[in-house]
């Protein structure tokens, strides 16, 4: 097993993912927000891409039922939030490879360390289809802005103009 830590310490929303396998967690978690996310202070609410959201707030409907793999989440906050957020369980299996859609998404970083964008994830034919990738929390981008290197544990808004695979070593 493996240990997923990170450090909450913003206002506002974060896109957040993990590289532990939610079919793998350790006893005491569940492939659920409430599980996994409820404990943080200050959180209003988890969505992810397709616009699912759980509420932290149970008189509101939640339609976000179940964390996936590979896949990144948005927090957001109601205030500034400071917490140590800790997941337990078995790291996905690598190489591990998915397909990042044409047009807008969500990229989770689902590696034990930070990556670079030019050398580490995406191949000499795949480059030319990201048109854009951006940090939500700083505002910073890619390929034309400062953003170089994607943090593990983070999430990223890319834009492609066609579908690209991405593997994680």
């Amino acid at each position: 097993t493996q240990t997923f830590d990170i450090s909450l310490r913003d206002a506002g929303s974060i896109l957040l993912s993990t590289r532990i396998d939610m079919n793998n967690l350790n006893e005491n978690y569940l492939a659920t927000p409430s599980s996994l996310f409820g404990n943080i202070p200050n959180l209003i609410s988890v969505n992810n891409f397709a616009g699912n959201i759980y509420y932290k707030d149970s008189s509101l409907t939640s339609t976000l039922t179940s964390i996936v793999n590979a896949t990144a989440y948005q927090l957001t906050f109601d205030r500034r939030v400071t917490h140590q957020l800790s997941i337990i369980g078995v790291p996905l299996a690598v190489p591990y490879s998915y397909t990042i859609p044409s047009g807008e998404s969500w990229l989770p970083i689902i590696s034990e360390r930070s990556r670079e964008i030019e050398r580490d994830l995406f191949n000499d034919l795949d480059l030319p289809k990201i048109t854009k990738i951006t940090d939500l929390q700083t505002g910073s981008y890619w390929p034309s802005g400062r953003l170089r290197t994607l943090k593990a544990g983070v999430g990223y808004i890319i834009n492609t103009s066609q579908s690209v695979d991405i593997i994680f070593r």
